[in-house]
């Protein structure tokens, strides 16, 4: 069943994003947890990009530990797991100084109504193809450049409704973990991983490790991000 973005609630969004703003004004978006109890402040807590659209939450209720996170943002706003996972890896690697802005531009950019249910797929295309961040752009030998060019292949036909088979996927997995080769930035696990198909939400946080530009490649992967989830229909 597809979900919609703010469950097509305008004033939903306006909320969320309304408490992000609270947040960033009192510099209480911060990275490596979900939650902190902030008594000085007036939301009372600090917290990740994920965990500053929720309300504060008692730890000791049900109805969190019943839910993840993600899986609650999910819930209450409509906003797919993999999109949080996504964005809550890029927020974390991001440098001090612009995680806090990626974490309100996030919210500000999802549209009401929209359908994100791809946006993990076409970062993951990027991830695999980009010109400059690429994966084929660290390719050292053939193998492995024909590897990622055959799981880039399987995630295009995935975004115009072609569904590659289970098998297809297999196969595109066998092949980047038989190109192996110690001169390259890539592991062909990393490759492999993101074989595993559009329904495996942590292969791209595997792949995120693999550009070798950690200085560049969170700026970068948030930027491609903002822009997926602004062009969600």
């Amino acid at each position: 069943m597809t979900i919609y973005a703010w469950h097509g609630n305008p004033d939903l969004k306006a909320e969320v994003l309304a408490r992000m703003l609270v947040h960033r004004e009192q510099d209480s978006i911060i990275q490596g947890l979900y939650q902190e109890r902030a008594p000085e402040l007036a939301t009372g807590y600090k917290g990740c990009l994920i965990g500053c659209t929720l309300p504060k939450r008692d730890y000791a209720d049900t109805y969190l530990t019943n839910r993840r996170w993600h899986d609650e943002v999910e819930f209450l706003y409509g906003i797919p797991r993999s999109v949080g996972i996504l964005l809550d890896n890029i927020f974390e690697e991001l440098p001090e100084g612009t995680h806090a802005e990626f974490a309100v531009a996030s919210i500000e950019t999802i549209p009401v109504g929209a359908d994100l249910s791809m946006v993990k797929s076409r970062m993951i295309l990027d991830v695999l193809v980009d010109t400059e961040f690429g994966m084929l752009q660290l390719a050292s030998s053939e193998p492995e450049h024909l590897a990622v060019m055959a799981v880039a292949e399987l995630f295009r036909r995935h975004l115009n409704n072609d569904e590659p088979s289970t098998e297809e996927w297999e196969k595109a997995k066998l092949e980047a973990h038989s190109a192996d080769d110690a001169t390259t930035g890539i592991r062909p696990a990393y490759i492999a991983a993101l074989a595993s198909g559009p329904s495996y939400g942590s292969a791209i946080c595997m792949a995120s490790g693999v550009a070798n530009r950690r200085d560049t490649w969170p700026s970068w992967a948030s930027e491609r991000m903002l822009q997926h989830l602004r062009e969600a229909s």
